[in-house]
């Protein structure tokens, strides 16, 4: 895919994802975070030990995001 094409459907998809967090929907903000790393924003031709530094902590930060809304909206409170 054209790289333009992934920044633009993973600045979305984080956008959605604090959108939904906001308004209380846990469990969506977390698939939206999740499904924002489908599309590497970054050259996806790279391999993750020669990225910089700052782009493996913004994919560790939004996977981080994901793990923790989604288990939240599992256990935490009123979890199905």
């Amino acid at each position: 895919m054209h790289p333009h094409f992934n920044r633009i459907v993973h600045s979305l998809m984080v956008f959605i994802g604090i959108a939904q967090w906001l308004t209380g929907d846990i469990g969506m903000a977390g698939a939206a975070f999740g499904l924002s790393l489908a599309f590497d924003p970054f050259n996806p031709a790279q391999v993750w030990s020669e990225r910089p530094g700052i782009q493996k902590l913004w994919l560790l930060v939004v996977l981080s995001a994901t793990f923790g809304l989604l288990a939240y909206s599992i256990f935490g409170p009123g979890g199905k």
